[in-house]
């Protein structure tokens, strides 16, 4: 049986199943996704983040999207949306966007306006993704994200690309580390971790925002 953009278990999973793609493999990550999508809780996380981003910078999102489309124009096509990703440094790759889009666009038009984008971005909150998940937080407090970085540095960064990881290494870390965790949990900390446009996790980042200040070596 082939699944078709059917969500399950909304309220607990962070992607569901799908047999619909996005026009144009962006990157190997974003191959990833075209079996699964977001669910609205994934979805939540990775807003979450650009939110704590723009904050930080006291970004107007939506003067910062009109850069992207032609002038005088309220919307955005998909290529628009995923060209933000690649320019801006939002912590978010082109396959997270691309998801991101694909839930906002629910009748598959290509294209967004601004203002939905804004109350989509507006619905979300920076706090989500700010603070350690009560189910692994004894284990950060443990060094686990120390031990973490330590053993991805191990492994070596992406040629070029200091503090940065491929997420599979990441997963694959964790996983060993924290054999406890269920896979949701596991999808959950992928999806808090910051990423480079082309979906490596900053390694570096993470362990400064949830390892309580613990100091960030550049992965060499």
């Amino acid at each position: 049986q082939t699944l078709s953009s059917v969500d399950l278990n909304l309220d607990r999973t962070f992607f569901t199943c799908t047999s619909s793609q996005f026009p144009g493999a962006v990157s190997s990550a974003a191959a990833a996704f075209r079996t699964t999508s977001l669910s609205p809780a994934g979805c939540a996380l990775i807003l979450a983040r650009i939110r704590r981003r723009i904050e930080a910078v006291g970004l107007p999102f939506g003067e910062m999207l009109m850069l992207f489309n032609a002038p005088g124009e309220s919307e955005l096509t998909a290529e628009q949306w995923l060209d933000v990703a690649s320019a801006i440094p939002l912590g978010v790759s082109r396959a997270e966007m691309q998801q991101v889009f694909s839930k906002i666009d629910e009748e598959g038009a290509g294209k967004v306006t601004i203002a939905m984008m804004e109350a989509a971005l507006a619905r979300s909150s920076g706090v989500d993704c700010a603070a350690v998940p009560p189910w692994i937080s004894h284990s950060v407090k443990l060094g686990l994200c120390g031990r973490i970085q330590e053993e991805l540095q191990r492994r070596g960064a992406v040629p070029g690309r200091a503090g940065l990881a491929r997420e599979s290494d990441f997963r694959r870390v964790v996983m060993q580390t924290e054999r406890y965790l269920t896979s949701e949990q596991l999808n959950s900390l992928v999806l808090l971790a910051d990423k480079s446009s082309d979906g490596h996790v900053d390694v570096v980042e993470f362990a400064e925002r949830f390892g309580g200040g613990a100091p960030g070596r550049p992965l060499r």
